[in-house]
């Protein structure tokens, strides 16, 4: 009993969702606070390990039994891999699931095994905006490496040049090139390429007086 009181301080303490499987009757205890992390209620959980798989992204299916079965069959110590789980929402969010078998019978067989997830949503975020931040760097670089190979000559086939250029290292639907007239009191557009048209304007002008907040930092 006192060890039971001490198992329920730990998991109202953790910010981690408990889970307690069963494996021989297939029922799943799923603590307070693993609830609380995908929104639903007591009344939303049927206790068995088909709600999981039911609320387990589709992509993350195969992975997921694959670990786990090389888990139970004892190739791997620990069953651990991040995986997305529904909310009551709709939405998915990233976990990292970890278990463990902490009871077999007399034959070695798995008889009940324990886990948590921990909710690391944010940190894919990151790693995505991340990814996204390095290939845009690796992009510039591309339009970099290939404007310093041009030979300049002509200003207006030279930011033709470099709009389609850079439209198409950079994968976006338009590119311009502006720049200020004579007395700096409006920026004149001497390029505009849009990638999918194939198409080259310019002319537009922008009067720096119409938008003097906007612009200020070009003067600066």
């Amino acid at each position: 009993q006192e060890s039971d009181k001490r198992f329920n301080f730990a998991v109202e303490a953790t910010n981690d969702g408990i889970w307690d499987w069963d494996i021989r009757t297939g029922v799943v205890y799923f603590s307070p606070q693993w609830m609380r992390l995908l929104g639903y209620s007591p009344d939303d959980v049927t206790p068995s390990t088909e709600f999981f798989f039911a609320i387990l992204h589709p992509d993350d299916r195969t992975r997921t039994m694959q670990v786990l079965q090389e888990h139970l069959d004892g190739r791997v110590p620990l069953k651990q891999l991040e995986i997305r789980l529904r909310q009551k929402s709709g939405e998915y969010r990233w976990f990292l699931d970890r278990g463990k078998i902490v009871a077999r019978d007399q034959d070695g067989r798995p008889m009940r095994m324990v886990g948590t997830i921990t909710d690391i949503t944010e940190r894919k975020r990151l790693e995505v905006l991340e990814r996204e931040h390095l290939a845009r760097v690796i992009q510039f670089q591309k339009v970099q490496l290939q404007l310093d190979r041009q030979s300049y000559q002509n200003l207006s086939q030279d930011f033709r040049t470099i709009a389609r250029m850079a439209a198409e290292a950079l994968d976006v639907a338009r590119t311009s090139v502006w720049l200020f007239n004579a007395d700096r009191s409006a920026l004149i557009c001497r390029e505009l390429y849009q990638l999918s048209l194939d198409v080259h304007e310019s002319g537009a002008r922008l009067e720096l007086s119409d938008y003097p907040r906007d612009f200020d930092f070009l003067d600066r």
